[in-house]
């Protein structure tokens, strides 16, 4: 594939908006950066707000995408999640975090959608 880690990144990211679209999340927004923090996508899924990590690899060989999402990196995640709410001031009833794992090994691409990742 050859891709800068960033070109990988976005590709990832792209490929996992599609895959939640087609589960009928609506993407409301991306890339939302803040010191100490970013969020890859957010999207609407019924009642509930889901911020949603993505991580994309190229192989397997160290483990698959999904499982590289360490607890400090979930605490980030909710962190950069009520700077989000805070700074458009939202208040939904319901928001979660979730986790895509995008792996493309041997021509092969799998897509794990981990729902509510701080179970």
């Amino acid at each position: 594939m050859g891709k800068s880690k960033k070109n990988l990144g976005d590709y990832g990211e792209n490929l996992a908006a599609h895959f939640l679209k087609a589960k009928g999340y609506e993407i409301i927004d991306n890339h939302f950066c803040l010191r100490g923090g970013e969020i890859d996508l957010i999207a609407q899924n019924e009642n509930e707000l889901v911020f949603v990590e993505v991580k994309t690899r190229l192989n397997t060989n160290f483990g698959y995408a999904s499982d590289c999402v360490p607890p400090y990196k979930i605490k980030k995640l909710m962190y950069s999640a009520e700077k989000y709410l805070s700074q458009k001031q939202l208040k939904p009833e319901n928001y979660r975090i979730d986790v895509v794992g995008i792996d493309y090994d041997h021509g092969k691409l799998e897509i794990e959608h981990i729902v509510d990742a701080l179970i």
